[in-house]
């Protein structure tokens, strides 16, 4: 296929998978539920149902949102270019009081059922699209746009990627990477999530027909969440306005996954499990094409 009806395809794709919707979704979490209504004297006060409801909820939302597929090692060259769409699934404790709390209505004004009556799913689903392009010296640059499934809550990212050794016959590829994405869409908050990682892989022929790559890696993620101001209603049209701290998470996940390429397709599936919890993990599956 030419590389300009690619191209035309992708953006194609990009556009209808990431274009907002007008109308509050599942995943458009309403902070304004984290608290709780309490009279004191002839006054309504609010106070926080619980001081780490917004830090996990954050949390959990960048370990959803994070860059995927670490590997493997080796990268596109100088001269590649490599496009990709990939699916992520991310588990969640959904029974956990943050998430019980910020999916039940509270019963104010505008704030409405949630879509799902029993709450939060046990996964987030996201898909993102990935674009890689090769430089000199083994290194590579990319960049995602990401989009959290039943949400108006989207982003863009930003990674650099350098193989201290490849192209090597007996020799594993190592690599290490360093990404950065912003989120926006939620009126109540904005996500910052950085991360960095460390790949080993090797990739080997198949009987001359496709390439497989299986990688192991090292996955350190920081989350910034940052509460913009929640107005709570009070008695008449009055309104009580409320910020939470900001939030700043830290997890540690071991990838491991696979990449075949076949010609100009690839395809890939990668686990990441947290050490700390073994609940807490996420599977991805990668389609793409390179250049």
């Amino acid at each position: 296929m030419p590389r300009k009806a690619v191209a035309l395809l992708t953006l194609a794709l990009v556009s209808l998978a990431f274009a907002p919707t007008a109308h509050a979704d599942k995943y458009d979490l309403r902070l304004s539920r984290l608290f709780k209504q309490e009279v004191s004297g002839t006054k309504i006060v609010y106070k926080l149902k619980g001081d780490k409801y917004f830090e996990q909820l954050m949390g959990d939302m960048g370990s959803a949102l994070a860059p995927r597929f670490l590997g493997p090692g080796a990268t596109t060259g100088s001269l590649g270019f490599r496009i990709g769409f990939n699916y992520s699934i991310t588990n969640i404790d959904e029974n956990s009081d943050a998430w019980v709390n910020v999916m039940s209505p509270s019963g104010a004004i505008g704030d409405p059922a949630v879509a799902n009556p029993e709450g939060a799913d046990s996964y987030l689903q996201t898909i993102q699209f990935h674009v890689r392009k090769g430089l000199p010296f083994s290194a590579e640059v990319g960049g995602t746009i990401t989009k959290l499934l039943q949400s108006n809550l989207w982003g863009v990212g930003l990674e650099l990627k350098w193989a201290a050794l490849e192209g090597f016959r007996f020799a594993p590829e190592i690599a290490f990477r360093g990404a950065i994405s912003t989120f926006q869409g939620s009126k109540d908050y904005a996500l910052l999530v950085a991360s960095g990682d460390a790949i080993i892989s090797k990739m080997v022929g198949i009987a001359g027909l496709f390439k497989l790559g299986p990688y192991l890696g090292y996955n350190f993620l920081y989350t910034h969440g940052s509460s913009n101001v929640i107005a709570l209603p009070k008695a008449g049209n009055a309104v009580d306005q409320q910020v939470f701290p900001s939030a700043n998470d830290f997890r540690h996940y071991i990838a491991f996954g696979f990449q075949v390429v076949a010609t100009v397709v690839n395809t890939g599936f990668e686990v990441a499990i947290s050490p700390a919890d073994t609940e807490m993990h996420s599977f991805s599956w990668r389609l793409g094409v390179d250049f």
